[in-house]
């Protein structure tokens, strides 16, 4: 009885996972979804660009039109709009089995798959998710849209999708965007049909048990698997190309960067006070006042902006071992990139 009680106080004291998620409610259309705090997302996703024997210049000018997309993302929404970007290499299945007539073709197909079956194959994809907040659901909606399109237009190189709601062919409604946040937290893409309960407390379809440095995510059905986590402390080198190594690593993990936008004329006021602070107390860090200045200016312009940014590296692996070896793997890939 005394154990019966013992465990009883420990489960009462568990929270529940969807306690931790945002609180995701509903599809007002087939591509926004409302939150409880009054704020509006969609997800786009994207195949990325080729770079291998691609011209620097090409690529830099993609890099600078995309600095550019987030920067008039903050200019126009300030503290009301916030981004986050998802980087997901994940394994591929080839689960395809083909039938020919001829035994030619038949044993060939058989023999071409066969080194898909031995191997492990992993595919990158990029998501973008934008967040709106507004009182008005309609004013929300609209900008939600407006800015979907301008997204898709400004982003056509990187052939962009959006995610949606959709009907299976038993007309059953599902969504995508639901099944993109439940792969971030279960460990799967699976899909999550919609209900009349919030999405917070539907998405969340396996257990997260953390030990000192691995973390196991326990699905409903099938098997166990491990991740280990981090987080990034610091900024090395900013240029392009400068993480394509880790593109190629074999192994799964998703990286997610977060920008939450800060208003510009709140960041312009909290500059004026630092630059006041280094020169009342005579500091000799001039460059530091410089670096000030050339930042108040840009933010002025609107060439930069301003935020709370936040990067996580989750990388995974079947069990506790491998996914400390591919954590350990990962490290050292962005440490030798400068990152």
């Amino acid at each position: 009885m005394i154990i019966s009680d013992f465990f009883s106080k420990i489960f009462k004291k568990l929270p529940a996972q969807s306690e931790f998620l945002p609180k995701i409610c509903q599809h007002v259309t087939n591509e926004i979804v409302y939150f409880e705090t009054g704020h509006y997302g969609c997800v786009i996703k994207m195949e990325g660009l080729p770079f291998d024997g691609v011209d620097d210049k090409h690529l830099f000018s993609s890099f600078m039109s995309l600095k550019n997309l987030f920067s008039a993302i903050g200019k126009t929404f300030g503290n009301r709009a916030a981004i986050w970007t998802t980087l997901r290499r994940s394994k591929v299945q080839f689960n395809q089995k083909y039938d020919f007539q001829s035994v030619f073709c038949q044993q060939f197909a058989d023999h071409y798959l066969q080194r898909f079956q031995q191997e492990d194959y992993y595919e990158n994809t990029f998501f973008l998710t934008l967040i709106i907040k507004n009182n008005s659901m309609d004013a929300g909606i609209k900008e939600c849209q407006e800015q979907i399109q301008i997204l898709l237009r400004a982003l056509e190189t990187y052939s962009p999708t959006v995610l949606t709601a959709y009907k299976n062919q038993n007309d059953v409604g599902f969504s995508e965007v639901y099944q993109f946040f439940g792969s971030l937290i279960n460990g799967s893409d699976e899909a999550i049909p919609l209900s009349a309960t919030n999405a917070y407390q539907v998405i969340p379809a396996a257990t997260l048990h953390f030990g000192s440095d691995i973390c196991e995510i326990r699905p409903e059905h099938g098997q166990s698997k491990f991740a280990t986590l981090y987080d990034l402390k610091d900024f090395g080198i900013s240029k392009p190309k400068i993480l394509t190594s880790i593109l190629t690593l074999p192994c799964e993990f998703t990286l997610t960067q977060s920008m939450i936008f800060i208003n510009p004329y709140d960041m312009v006021g909290n500059m004026k006070k630092q630059i006041n602070n280094l020169q009342s107390v005579g500091d000799l860090a001039q460059e530091q006042v410089d670096e000030l200045e050339y930042g108040m200016g840009g933010l002025t312009a609107g060439e930069l902006m301003f935020g709370d940014y936040c990067a996580t590296l989750a990388v995974f692996g079947d069990t506790p071992q491998a996914a400390a070896d591919n954590g350990a793997r990962a490290y050292s890939a962005f440490l030798n990139s400068g990152a």
